[in-house]
C-alpha cells in the first residue's frame, strides 16, 4: 500500500497579527536634522545610560553607513575619564545577531598646535562595564588617538587599516579581537582629547558602518574543524621523548599541530615525518 502524505506549503497561511508588528525603522539619521549630536539636537552623554541610541537609525539587512556630526564646544581644559559630560559623547547600539560595527571620526586639520590630539575614539560593551575609552579594567575594548591626518577608527573585527592613529586593545574578552558581539549593545565612544586648544576643530563627523559578520570577523567565513587523532601531552611533566601512533584509512589528511610551551619543543626532533608541519601527513 502506498501511502500519500500533503503538508501545506510554508507561508499558506497567514502569520498571526502580532508577528507582523515589528517596530518600522528609521533607517537614516533624523531628517531635517535637530542640531548636535547626532542629529538629535541634544549632548551625547557620557555613559551607556546618557548614550545617544542609534539603532533606529540602522535597517540590519546588509553592510550600512549612518554619517553623524557632533561637537565638543563647552570644553574649556584637559580632563581624563569620563566624569565630564563635556569632554565625552557616547552613542549606543542594540547590535542584531549576527552584525560587526566600525566607528570613524574625522576633524578638520588647520595646522593648529595639538590638533592631532584633538579626538580619541574607542568601542566597548554597552551593557554598563565600559566607564572610560582607555586602560585595563574601563571596560573598553579597544581605542584609537593621534592622528596628524584628522582621521580615527575602530573595528570590532580588530582591522585597524580604518585607522591613521594609534591602536590599543584592552578588555577584550578573550585577549584580542575579532570581537564576536552576538546581537548585544554596544558602545561607539568619542573623547575630546585637546579639542580645547585655540584654533583646534571642536566638531566632528562620525561615520557608523554595521556590516554581516560571521564569529566577529566581517563576512561569511569558515572553519575548518578537526577531530583529534592524538594527543601527547606533557605527562609526566619535564619529559624528554615520548612516541605514539595513529592510523589513516589512505585517503585522509592529517594535520600535525605542535603547540610550543618550553624549550623542548623547540628541539623535537624534525627528521621524523610526523614533525613535518608544512604539509599535512599522510
Amino acid at each position: 500500500m502506498i501511502v500519500s502524505v500533503c503538508l501545506p506549503m510554508m507561508g499558506a497561511f497567514d502569520a498571526p497579527a502580532e508577528l507582523e508588528m515589528e517596530p518600522a525603522r528609521s533607517e537614516t539619521p533624523p531628517s531635517p536634522c535637530l542640531g548636535h549630536d547626532a542629529c538629535r539636537g541634544s549632548d551625547a552623554g557620557n555613559d551607556h545610560a546618557t548614550a545617544i541610541n542609534l539603532t533606529g537609525d540602522f535597517a540590519f539587512d546588509g553592510e550600512e553607513t549612518n554619517v553623524y556630526w557632533g561637537s565638543t564646544p563647552n570644553v574649556t581644559g584637559y580632563s581624563s575619564g569620563a566624569t565630564s559630560d563635556d569632554h565625552n559623547d557616547v552613542y549606543l547600539l542594540d547590535m542584531q545577531p549576527g552584525y560587526g560595527y566600525t566607528v570613524e571620526v574625522n576633524w578638520n586639520i588647520s595646522g593648529a598646535s595639538m590638533e592631532q590630539y584633538a579626538y580619541a575614539v574607542a568601542i566597548g560593551p554597552g551593557d554598563g562595564s565600559m566607564s572610560w575609552i582607555a586602560w585595563g579594567g574601563s571596560g573598553s575594548w579597544g581605542r584609537s588617538y593621534y592622528a596628524a591626518s584628522g582621521h580615527l577608527a575602530m573595528s570590532s573585527d580588530g582591522d585597524t587599516s580604518y585607522t591613521d592613529g594609534y591602536t590599543y586593545w584592552y578588555d577584550v574578552g578573550d585577549g584580542e579581537p575579532p570581537i564576536d558581539i552576538m546581537g548585544e549593545s554596544v558602545l561607539a565612544w568619542v573623547w575630546c582629547y585637546y579639542c580645547y586648544y585655540t584654533g583646534v576643530a571642536q566638531e566632528y563627523q562620525m561615520n557608523i558602518t554595521i556590516w554581516p559578520a560571521d564569529g566577529g570577523v566581517k563576512g561569511d567565513t569558515t572553519t575548518t574543524q578537526y577531530s583529534q587523532l592524538l594527543s601527547m601531552p606533557d605527562d609526566p611533566a619535564s619529559w624528554s621523548y615520548q612516541s605514539d601512533t595513529f592510523d589513516l584509512d589512505g585517503n585522509t589528511d592529517a594535520s600535525v599541530v605542535i603547540t610550543p610551551w618550553t624549550s623542548r619543543s623547540q628541539t623535537a626532533p624534525r627528521t621524523h615525518s610526523t614533525w613535518q608541519t608544512s604539509s599535512p601527513a599522510r
